[in-house]
């Protein structure tokens, strides 16, 4: 009798071992299956934003596409596991409030509710540059404002040379916005045909008929921050080669952006072949054929109903 005691208490150890290890594996089990479904929803979640966010995106270019300020219509997609549908509560003016619901194959849903311009046809125009000249290493203190060529030259034993012009955008309405703007120059001669020249943003006012190398006008203090005309580092367009006739250059983002206020300055352009000191002749604003001087053309395009 005493013999078959220690092998119950084993037994017994042994059953309660079992019952614990069976109840944690059915604990573990169902957190498992609780991570799983939570993974699966959050999945399921940015399905859904993704789908939610290509329907806003679809519903704006839509309304932007649209030359008319009339019969608008909402839009509608699908994607992986999700699909989208836009409506909107009107089909003529501005503006206009668009609701984009976004389904999941699962069934979930989600809505957001904005509104949106809704803009005329384009118009265009066209804007000469209503100031320009041009600043020479080697000439520091002289003003070339009078002539009627700019010229490019990249650095080198000491002649660099930057073209500097300015645009008045004033002649842009408010409000509206603008979907293209081309820079356009005249090319009258280069010794480099494969030097392009970059578009910088001027970061500070200068006087065309004062401006020098060192200084933006005349009178005391009055030197640029960086000799040669202080200027942005980003590059908003570029003549990609030097081929002498017309060079042309998107800076529709620039525009976009001194039209929405940026402080409007001009523009500098920089040649950047160091090595072979190229040497460029562009027509500036003082040249009497009107086809040679610098000029932007672009479209801009008015919200509805308004009179801009």
């Amino acid at each position: 009798m005493n013999a078959a005691k220690p092998q119950g208490y084993v037994l017994m150890v042994v059953a309660v071992a079992l019952v614990v290890i069976a109840t944690s594996s059915l604990a573990l089990f169902a957190n498992t299956n609780q991570n799983s479904q939570q993974l699966n929803t959050r999945y399921q979640v940015q399905q859904l934003d993704y789908a939610l966010d290509a329907g806003i995106e679809h519903t704006k270019a839509q309304l932007l596409n649209s030359t008319s300020c009339v019969g608008y219509t909402g839009v509608n997609g699908a994607l992986p596991n999700a699909s989208y549908i836009s409506n909107l509560n009107v089909n003529a003016g501005s503006p206009v409030k668009a609701t984009v619901i976004a389904t999941h194959s699962s069934g979930l849903q989600k809505s957001t509710t904005f509104e949106l311009s809704a803009y005329q046809a384009p118009i265009a125009l066209n804007l000469v540059a209503t100031e320009d000249t041009h600043v020479k290493e080697d000439q520091e203190d002289d003003n070339q404002g009078d002539d009627k060529k700019m010229h490019s030259q990249a650095n080198g034993d000491g002649k660099e040379e930057h073209p500097l012009i300015f645009f008045d955008l004033t002649g842009i309405p408010q409000p509206s916005i603008v979907t293209q703007a081309t820079l356009q120059m005249e090319l009258d001669n280069s010794d480099n045909d494969n030097d392009p020249d970059n578009i910088f943003r001027i970061s500070q006012g200068w006087q065309a008929d004062e401006a020098t190398w060192r200084k933006y006008q005349d009178g005391f203090f009055t030197f640029w921050l960086e000799q040669g005309g202080s200027h942005q580092k980003h590059i908003w367009g570029s003549f990609p080669d030097s081929v002498e006739g017309t060079q042309t250059a998107d800076i529709t983002e620039l525009v976009q952006l001194w039209h929405k206020g940026l402080p409007n300055y001009g523009l500098l352009l920089r040649s950047e072949d160091d090595a072979n000191n190229s040497h460029k002749h562009y027509f500036s604003s003082d040249e009497n054929n009107p086809s040679r001087k610098p000029q932007i053309d672009l479209e801009y395009r008015c919200e509805c109903g308004s009179t801009c």
